[in-house]
């Protein structure tokens, strides 16, 4: 795990190292520790830290690039007055042919550029 990645999901939450290492029950020095790398979390401090900022545990030990924790997976997401599931996102995206599968993807991330730039903007 590299320290780096917890820092960033700390600072991306809001929260200091004083205030993780309350949630899960270490010093604000351990965290300073895992962050650096001097230091990893146990297992059971790895299950928490990634409970806390709704990520895997792969994730946090570099072994995918998927952040999402199996609850966000699970759960799916909210669009308009229904609940899509990951399952179908992924069924609906698997059935396109690879020429529409390209333009979809080419649309989603100009719509994520998109998003930042409003973002910047406001």
């Amino acid at each position: 795990m590299r320290g780096e990645i917890l820092a960033e999901l700390r600072k991306d939450k809001g929260l200091t190292q004083k205030e993780v290492a309350e949630i899960i029950g270490v010093s604000p020095a351990t965290i300073s520790n895992y962050e650096i790398g001097i230091i990893y979390p146990s297992v059971e401090n790895l299950i928490k830290l990634a409970e806390l900022f709704d990520v895997n545990c792969d994730f946090l030990l570099e072994r995918t690039r998927y952040r999402f924790s199996w609850d966000y997976i699970t759960q799916g997401i909210q669009i308009d007055d229904q609940i899509i599931t990951f399952d179908k996102i992924f069924s609906l995206f698997s059935s396109l042919n690879n020429k529409n599968r390209i333009i979809a993807m080419n649309l989603i991330e100009s719509l994520l550029i998109s998003q930042k730039t409003i973002k910047k903007k406001k």
